[in-house]
């Protein structure tokens, strides 16, 4: 009788373990739906961006996204069968935007839901920026002959195409955190910097009094063509209104009323 107690005893236990572990398992969710769900807001409100001009901070809701096209009711469906409440904040700022997407669901919740969280403003170009981009420790110069013909061309904010030239120089290189250096030519080609990523640190070191920095009166308020110099370089990135076009980087003497063959710079 007494070991017929000792194995009732140990079922008991072993029963309260398993239920536990299933009770634990089913407290799970896979959130893989879910993270799919917020990267299809995220292309949305991406695509409804490329196609229009709006600035600022902008909420998106889905009723939005579903009227215009860009999600279908179904695309909203949770795990459970129910519809998530689900939107996106971007901050458009002329060459750069930030897209943040938040859902609620019946059994998830993308933290921060329901509040309008500052967006990073160190945020790139999404369609630009590479997440492995180097960051830019130092920008150095190689003396040359003039050359009026551009570098390279890339692409801008938007798909526009725009150029690269140089200005009495024959090689810029730029070194990274980790004390790397490289041809600024070759990174913009093989997408390991942006044009993008490039001004932010020129920004950075504006902020830190490392260098000037002047907003020509030729496009939106406070975003016209900017020259940024110290005392090694001088980088005039142009502007048409809404994004910077041509790049231009020289030594210190270079200013905006070089001449580049015919034209002065940015014409």
């Amino acid at each position: 009788m007494k070991n017929k107690k000792i194995i009732i005893f140990i079922l008991l236990i072993l029963f309260c373990i398993t239920g536990c572990k299933k009770e634990e398992s089913d407290s799970q969710v896979d959130t893989t739906k879910y993270k799919e769900l917020e990267q299809k807001v995220f292309d949305s409100i991406n695509n409804h961006m490329e196609n229009t001009r709006q600035k600022g901070g902008v909420i998106f809701e889905s009723d939005f996204l579903i009227s215009n096209g860009y999600l279908k009711s179904d695309d909203l469906i949770d795990n459970q069968g129910n519809t998530c409440n689900i939107y996106g904040l971007s901050e458009n700022i002329y060459d750069k935007k930030c897209i943040e997407v938040f859902a609620k669901c019946s059994d998830y919740q993308t933290e921060g839901y329901g509040k309008w969280v500052p967006i990073d403003k160190t945020c790139k170009n999404i369609r630009e920026y590479n997440p492995n981009e180097i960051e830019v420790s130092s920008i150095n110069l190689k003396s040359g002959k003039f050359d009026s013909k551009e570098i390279l061309e890339f692409e801008t904010y938007r798909h526009s195409k725009a150029k690269l030239y140089y200005y009495n120089l024959s090689k810029v290189e730029i070194t990274d955190k980790a004390n790397e250096t490289y041809d600024l030519k070759e990174l913009l080609l093989e997408n390991k910097l942006s044009m993008e990523g490039l001004k932010l640190y020129l920004e950075e070191q504006a902020k830190e009094d490392k260098l000037t920095k002047q907003i020509l009166n030729d496009g939106n308020p406070d975003d016209g063509t900017r020259v940024y110099r110290n005392d090694d370089y001088t980088i005039i990135m142009c502007n048409n209104s809404y994004w910077f076009e041509d790049v231009y980087i020289g030594p210190k003497e270079m200013s905006f009323y070089s001449k580049f063959g015919n034209r002065k710079i940015c014409e």
